[in-house]
């Protein structure tokens, strides 16, 4: 930058309408009306562009400098600073268009998914959960915003108690950032997030009581093993035979149809006579 020619009285005492220059590109616009303003000349591709930086009022001559310096440098990488800016706010309005709360995307969530569920009661212990475990925690908050703390902070204190209950609100908490990911509406990538919170939480310990059989003495292994090997036997046996009451009641059935058969011949022999 050239010699700087404004000072913080120097624009103070600024009155009359038009242009002053501070240098490299930055200037003080002063309106008829006495409103004044920072400007920004540039020139690029061979056209001259102005662009606004704020009112004075709220912008101190340090503070226009540095944003003077950065417009220069992208006229420097061959960017329009005003191109530049309309891009940034466009982004800006589109994020604060696309920005939803986690008890929002869980909402809507349930209501486009519930109908494809055939079990009534479990539509509704669906959201109940969220609504008892995760909405008083991380209801308002951004989906974007939404990372492992938060998760964390829903899930550790029933994870050991609540065991069944706080895996379904897991499943349930994964289900809706998806859906919110597949919907823009979270595009914060976080793809070891399942990963970790499956390391972080706590060790469920076995709940179950151990069922031990009591212990045959010494002396009485002999015949308990005797005992096993007739059960054994007369499972064998029992099964021999029924078995065989089957083959016989085959047999049986076979002995009648033939029976039947030859009557029935013998009558036609007869009738024919």
């Amino acid at each position: 930058m050239g010699r700087q020619a404004l000072t913080v009285l120097g624009v103070n005492a600024k009155k009359a309408p038009g242009y002053y220059g501070d240098g490299g590109g930055l200037y003080l616009q002063v309106s008829p009306t006495g409103s004044k303003s920072w400007i920004f000349r540039y020139m690029l591709l061979g056209r001259a562009r102005e662009m606004g930086l704020g009112s004075v009022a709220d912008k101190p001559l340090t503070q226009a400098r540095d944003e003077a310096s950065k417009c220069r440098q992208l006229v420097c990488d061959g960017i329009d600073p005003i191109t530049q800016r309309d891009s940034l706010r466009e982004a800006a309005v589109t994020a604060i268009q696309n920005t939803r709360t986690f008890r929002e995307c869980a909402v809507e969530y349930h209501r486009t998914h519930s109908s494809a569920w055939r079990n009534p009661k479990h539509t509704k212990q669906w959201i109940n959960s969220l609504s008892r475990f995760a909405f008083p925690l991380i209801s308002d908050k951004d989906v974007n915003q939404i990372g492992k703390a938060e998760i964390l902070a829903v899930l550790e204190p029933t994870w050991v108690t609540l065991h069944e209950t706080a895996s379904r609100v897991r499943q349930r908490i994964k289900a809706i950032l998806d859906w919110a990911a597949a919907r823009d509406f979270r595009t914060r990538q976080d793809p070891h997030l399942w990963d970790q919170l499956a390391r972080a939480l706590p060790h469920r310990p076995d709940l179950r009581k151990p069922h031990h059989f009591a212990a045959c003495p010494y002396e009485q292994v002999a015949s308990v093993i005797r005992a096993i090997h007739e059960c054994g036997a007369a499972v064998c046996i029992k099964h021999a035979m029924e078995a065989a009451y089957f083959r016989s009641d085959l047999f049986d059935k076979r002995r009648d149809l033939m029976d039947a058969w030859a009557a029935y011949c013998e009558a036609r022999s007869e009738s024919s006579v």
